[in-house]
């Protein structure tokens, strides 16, 4: 996993644009899919935005991660922009 910032961030726009173009077998997307949910952790212990927030929400509703989901909604719920400089 990248660990400079940047990299880290075009990681995931690479990730979020091949998994919404629907060409993955189920199980592949899965594992594509949990491996961009990671990244996105990743991203998040480095700097929370919303916009990592919302990604986050959507792969985690996507695999059925409810619970994780509605933690990550929480923080948004919660306003994370007033506990980072985020947005």
């Amino acid at each position: 996993s990248p660990d400079d910032p940047e990299i880290l961030e075009q990681y995931c726009d690479f990730m979020e644009e091949y998994l919404n173009q629907g060409i993955l077998e189920a199980q592949m997307e899965r594992e594509q899919r949990e491996r961009y949910i990671r990244l996105l952790r990743q991203k998040l212990k480095v700097k929370t935005t919303l916009s990592t927030c919302v990604r986050l929400f959507q792969n985690l509703m996507k695999t059925g991660d409810y619970v994780q989901a509605e933690e990550i909604l929480g923080l948004i719920r919660n306003g994370i922009g007033k506990r980072s400089s985020g947005f």
